[in-house]
């Protein structure tokens, strides 16, 4: 995640081009609410999940509207260990616990959180700028039942709580006070089982609400409401019926609702209300003990449009010696954003073809991994006029990713090396001709060092190194659009995490540490000065450091080294 909001940027795709989902339900809203040039946190700590299933590009028909990634979590099945604990860190307070029984066990946690101390030990300079800090408050819960061996039923809640009240001084425009305030609600209730035939099945059923109302969204005296939700039905099943065969299939179906209530000098009341169905088929083919083909595809409609689109994916992979070669090749397709669909419901799907080829090595402590990629995009928004749009738009995205971890070099000590190659060009939006879209750096590495010494100094400490080569701008001053380019971006962070007893651990992290101040793009004037030339300021982070300090006491019976009580 590079830039401005922290989201996922994915080989050359936007943030909506990547799912998150929880348990395989998906997640309507996974990012929680921020002011202005701040990064958003994810709603969902890592500490209640027990697995992550992460794919950049090439991922199973099973998953639906995406372009670039998903990005499934996965709960765990049982808990089997009764406990309770307590967080406190430098912007929040949290606690909870799990109650376990034989077959079933009931989990919560709740955490609240006041950025205004926070504020005022680190950045005293904004204290101005903000009338109330950002507050936030969280509940989860989750229930899970196994009343037999390969058979579970859980129940995951969530609900959260942002508000804040800011000042904002545009670079040139008027001056406004932000009152912002958010509710999200996440749900989902999911069955997996084996039945006697070997055949695996599961269903899931998912809701989501998310709720905003906004004083001050873009000038001082509107205000802005918005209303989203949405349902996810799913069920699926598979079976291994020989050593050369496996068989996958499933059906989904979702109903989302958007309403937006804009007032201002004009009245904007958008509604959107409609479906998307979905059937995917995989098929496994054992060709030889090192050969795996996989041919699969999806079939999607969806009524905003009344579209009905077959996406086919084949992917192969063959494991020689300790390497592993694969390709992919898919056709993938989301719908376009809400912000445009308001303006034109009737937008043809987005889509995308995917090919991609990769090597992948593992031995004892050491791991590499190489991909090459290439995506043609289609079918993107474009605004024709103002407020108008036209599906019109196509692109490009293709480049490299490379990965290196040796555990084995020195004792107590592991690194990684990873570096990504990116050339992606669009013509999309007000883009008009091909370019590279300016949330896109064509050269990204980082370096990350650690060590763990838990049986002596019973602490790990980490130091990563990240670069990204700068992003493209428009100057209303060049002829050329997309012309210019940002400073290269740098930034060093620094983590320590230390096993202070069985029961407590202390985290310490803080990010960009050499106080480097990167640049992601300019604003600049609409409106020329006396000179005929439209001045500008660079578009920075308004936080460009983040301090963390967090103690989690966990208590059970046979509970240690645990950060979660979850």
């Amino acid at each position: 995640a590079t830039g401005t909001d922290g989201r996922l940027l994915i080989r050359g795709g936007n943030s909506s081009e990547s799912q998150t989902y929880i348990d395989d339900m998906h997640v309507l809203s996974p990012y929680g609410a921020t002011s202005p040039h701040q990064q958003a946190r994810s709603r969902y700590s890592p500490f209640f999940f027990s697995g992550v299933n992460f794919s950049m590009g090439g991922f199973s028909p099973e998953y639906s509207q995406s372009l670039s990634s998903v990005l499934p979590l996965y709960t765990r099945d049982e808990a089997k260990e009764s406990k309770v604990g307590l967080s406190l860190m430098n912007v929040s307070v949290g606690g909870g616990g799990t109650k376990a029984w034989k077959k079933a066990s009931l989990s919560f946690n709740s955490d609240y959180g006041n950025m205004d101390s926070y504020n005022r030990l680190f950045y005293p300079e904004q204290k101005n700028s903000w009338k109330e800090p950002v507050r936030f408050w969280s509940l989860q819960k989750q229930f899970r039942y196994s009343p037999k061996e390969n058979t579970h039923f859980k129940t995951f809640f969530t609900f959260d709580r942002t508000t804040f009240n800011q000042i904002l001084t545009p670079s040139f425009g008027e001056r406004r006070e932000m009152d912002f305030a958010e509710n999200n609600l996440y749900l989902n209730s999911t069955f997996r089982t084996r039945g006697r035939s070997g055949m695996k099945y599961f269903g899931g059923i998912a809701y989501a609400r998310n709720r905003r109302m906004i004083a001050g969204a873009q000038l001082p005296e509107d205000l802005l409401k918005e209303w989203e939700s949405e349902l996810h039905l799913k069920a699926k099943a598979g079976k291994r019926f020989t050593n050369l065969y496996k068989l996958a299939f499933g059906a989904e179906h979702f109903v989302k609702q958007f309403r937006r209530d804009y007032q201002s000098n004009d009245h904007f009341t958008p509604t959107l209300k409609h479906h998307i169905s979905g059937l995917y088929l995989s098929s496994d083919f054992n060709i030889l003990d090192n050969l795996l083909l996989n041919a699969s595809v999806r079939g999607e409609k969806t009524s905003l449009n009344d579209d009905f689109a077959l996406l086919p994916r084949i992917a192969i992979s063959y494991k020689l010696s300790d390497f592993v070669f694969s390709g992919v090749a898919g056709r993938y397709q989301q719908l376009s954003d809400k912000e445009y669909l308001t303006y034109n419901p009737v937008l043809s799907n987005e889509r995308n073809m995917q090919y991609q080829a990769g090597i992948y090595y593992q031995k004892k402590q050491k791991i590499f991994r190489a991909e090459a990629y290439y995506k043609d995009y289609e079918k993107l928004p474009v605004m024709s006029n103002q407020q108008h749009y036209s599906s019109e738009g196509y692109g490009y995205s293709r480049g490299i990713d490379l990965f290196f971890n040796d555990q084995l070099l020195l004792n107590h000590w592991d690194y990684t090396l990873s570096y990504t190659y990116n050339d992606s060009r669009r013509k999309y939006l007000h883009y008009p001709t091909l370019v590279q879209p300016h949330y896109v750096t064509r050269h990204n590495a980082s370096v990350s060092i650690r060590y763990t010494n838990l049986e002596v100094m019973r602490s790990m400490i980490s130091i990563s190194q990240r670069y990204a080569s700068g992003r493209p701008y428009h100057n209303p001053n060049e002829e050329l659009f997309m012309s210019g380019r940002t400073p290269d971006l740098h930034t060093t962070d620094i983590s320590l995490t230390i096993l202070a007893h069985r029961k407590l651990i202390i985290y310490l992290s803080a990010s960009n540490i050499f106080h480097r101040l990167n640049i992601y793009g300019y604003d600049y004037n609409t409106q020329p000065n006396s000179e005929g030339q439209h001045e500008r300021k660079a578009i920075m982070l308004e936080q460009p450091q983040n301090f963390y300090v967090g103690f989690f006491l966990t208590l059970g019976r046979n509970v240690a080294y645990e950060a979660t009580h979850f």
